[in-house]
């Protein structure tokens, strides 16, 4: 009979360094010294708050807790503290937290458990935290947490449902966060999920710049069109039409929502490029008579956009629809 290993349950911080590969390629010799005091520091916060740093490996800091509570509280006060400092060049993190069973080996903890909080860390904001739901019942009054929905997190089977701390909570100017919070590319369910999501949104969107002709019954009876050809408008049509610019000005509001840190859902500012590039492109086919500009410049608009997309999967099924727009856009300028 083999030795089995001793579970308990533990409360799991996991966090990451925002961008160290890229303050890694500016300095490495300034990074370095920057990380060996943050780790420093972090350690005599989760010693403070009763807790064990389990490991640490380059811009990553692994944590146990007996108590939420304290978990919860340390991973508030990492924030504050980050949040606090001044300088050009500050460093953030996500943080991820969850409760459950692990085993452990030594002085070392696996399991289910510790999987969770470290997924959770990817789907924590910068400057921000992420919770499972069995963390944020114990300490729901403590931060203000927002409902992220469920998960489904990479090898893990089954959904769980994530709670957000905002980085404006722990005192990070809105400002801040722009650059940072720009999620790392993870060919993930989520980023699937993103990417199904960005078709179903936008589809709408390009349907009525793909449908110029109607379908010709077998009685050679022309139907009448479904639209009209956005080809065949002047310029003084396109620039006195309402919709012109309220479609460039709801796109290019979009559009900038990720930059300016309104948001870091990607969906947002993907929807802005197609609104906006629809309106561009609708000017464009004005101008030039050409048909097929208005979709071709639509499609670039969406491989554009594409790139405000967390995952790999969503971006290139983005693209995918970008060139199955811009295909037969392309074909029908050569054709005339």
């Amino acid at each position: 009979m083999t030795d089995r290993r001793p579970r308990r349950l533990a409360a799991i911080l996991m966090l990451d360094i925002v961008g160290f590969s890229v303050m890694m390629g500016r300095d490495d010799e300034a990074t370095t010294t920057r990380v060996v005091g943050f780790h420093r520091s972090i350690g005599s916060l989760v010693e403070d708050h009763r807790g064990r740093v389990v490991d640490t490996a380059g811009d990553s800091v692994f944590a146990r807790f007996d108590s939420i509570v304290e978990a919860v509280d340390c991973a508030a006060a990492i924030q504050r503290m980050l949040a606090a400092e001044t300088g050009d060049d500050p460093i953030m993190v996500r943080i991820g937290l969850h409760f459950g069973d692990v085993l452990v080996e030594g002085d070392d903890l696996y399991g289910e458990g510790v999987n969770i909080a470290a997924r959770l860390e990817e789907l924590a904001p910068s400057g921000g935290i992420a919770v499972s739901e069995v963390v944020y019942q114990e300490v729901r009054g403590r931060l203000p947490f927002t409902d992220a929905g469920s998960h489904t997190l990479k090898n893990i089977d089954r959904r769980v449902r994530v709670f957000r701390v905002s980085p404006t909570a722990f005192g990070f100017p809105e400002t801040s966060l722009a650059a940072a919070d720009a999620p790392d590319p993870d060919l993930t369910i989520e980023g699937l999920d993103e990417g199904i999501a960005a078709v179903r949104d936008i589809a709408a969107i390009v349907r009525q710049r793909i449908t110029e002709k109607a379908a010709e019954p077998a009685g050679g009876e022309r139907r009448k069109r479904l639209v009209v050809p956005r080809e065949r408008r002047t310029v003084t049509d396109v620039l006195s039409s309402g919709v012109f610019w309220v479609q460039g000005a709801t796109g290019a509001l979009l559009l900038a929502s990720r930059p300016t840190g309104w948001t870091a859902n990607g969906l947002y500012p993907l929807l802005g490029a197609v609104m906006l590039a629809g309106a561009i492109g609708a000017l464009a086919a004005a101008v030039t008579r050409m048909p097929g500009v208005a979709t071709l410049v639509t499609a670039v608009g969406l491989g554009f956009g594409a790139f405000f997309l967390g995952g790999t999967a969503s971006r290139a099924i983005a693209w995918i629809l970008a060139a199955a727009i811009g295909g037969p856009a392309i074909a029908r300028m050569i054709k005339r």
